[in-house]
């Protein structure tokens, strides 16, 4: 994951987060509504609903403002170049411990790449992605006439017709 993913894990969260908050509010007078007019398909659903959204919603909202602190985090590091736990720790109003523990998880999560902690987890500093290794490339070419020959192949030089194997 990336910042693109956790965004998109924000704006979804954000989503059903409305769509539940929307369906808590308009559930809690259709209990007494549903009963009244004998609408029990309608009252039943509305106090799972009512029940769900009052214990479940307060969670849902902290877990979303969760994501957001992270998203800062990672923001401040990766666009704004604070690579000091102080600093981070002096912007957003917590411990360094607490910083650390964060940035962790922005790494376990892989939410942020390209930085690790230095000996003793007072700054991040870029690692560079590892480079691949490069790539030889091999022709192959016929022994007698040295026309070129395909590599993934075995037969008969159509040039001159000497036999030939690949390795």
């Amino acid at each position: 994951m990336e910042m693109n993913d956790l965004d998109q894990k924000i704006k979804k969260r954000l989503i059903i987060l409305v769509i539940f908050s929307v369906l808590f509010v308009a559930a809690i007078p259709m209990i007494p509504v549903g009963f009244s007019n004998g609408w029990y398909l309608i009252a039943i659903p509305s106090i799972v609903i009512v029940a769900a959204g009052f214990y479940g919603l307060p969670f849902g909202w902290s877990f979303l403002v969760s994501l957001k602190r992270s998203r800062s985090l990672a923001l401040a590091i990766a666009k704004d170049g604070i690579t000091k736990v102080s600093d981070l720790a002096a912007q957003f109003g917590v411990k360094e411990k607490t910083i650390v523990l964060n940035i962790s998880e922005l790494f376990q999560k892989r939410y942020l790449s390209g930085y690790k902690f230095n000996k003793d987890k007072t700054e991040l500093v870029r690692v560079e992605p590892p480079k691949e290794p490069e790539k030889k490339v091999y022709t192959a070419v016929c022994g007698a006439c040295g026309a070129p020959l395909p590599t993934d192949a075995e037969g008969v030089c159509k040039y001159c017709g000497t036999a030939y194997k690949t390795v």
